[in-house]
């Protein structure tokens, strides 16, 4: 290890994981910003003193990458010296409440007729309000849960469907219905629809 190269190894990392350094901080700077993360935030119940509470940037940290790569939790937890399974779900959860009606927002009429004219003028579609797909999702069924979520494909799934729009970017979005229904059930049971029934 004479040769080790401190800048090579660096490099080597921002190569390996989803966020590098710089996209790290920023976002944790953002979260801190907007008191989405705060130094207590779903940890008050834990009150053995032997386990390591992470600060923001690490809980941050097990938290995207086990989005980004869908690792098992205790993986996560090896990895990185922590119960990740309660940082995890609860740094989600407080991300979700705080971002969800910025970013996730359901578009307006405006919002609708811009993305209908991009459609038109960009990829010559006319009156194209969204491109419509479904991805099943993997999953360890529940218990009790029989053939409900069985696919075609041979695997237990949830399904996300999803409406992009002209610029790659996803308008709505619904997830959860269950792997065995078809494309046309899913749509029939799904919020998007009803959305879009009820002119939301």
């Amino acid at each position: 290890m004479d040769d080790y190269n401190l800048e090579m190894s660096v490099y080597e990392w921002k190569s390996k994981f989803v966020a590098g350094i710089t996209a790290m901080l920023l976002a944790l700077t953002l979260l801190k910003k907007k008191d989405i993360l705060s130094d207590d935030h779903g940890l008050d119940h834990i009150t053995n003193k032997k386990i390591v509470i992470p600060t923001l940037g690490e809980r941050l940290a097990i938290t995207l990458r086990y989005l980004a790569t869908g690792d098992y939790l205790h993986s996560l937890a090896y990895g990185f010296r922590v119960a990740a399974c309660i940082i995890t779900r609860n740094t989600a959860i407080a991300i979700y409440e705080k971002l969800a009606p910025t970013y996730l927002a359901v578009p307006k009429a405006d919002e609708w007729k811009r993305v209908t004219m991009e459609y038109y003028t960009k990829w010559n579609y006319p009156n194209c309000c969204g491109a419509i797909d479904g991805k099943h999702i993997a999953i360890i069924s529940p218990p009790n849960s029989w053939s409900l979520y069985q696919n075609y494909k041979g695997f237990k799934s949830i399904v996300l469907v999803a409406i992009a729009g002209p610029n790659y970017e996803v308008l709505m979005f619904d997830l959860g219905e269950y792997g065995r229904q078809s494309d046309s059930g899913i749509w029939a049971s799904s919020d998007l629809r009803k959305a879009f029934r009820s002119h939301k």
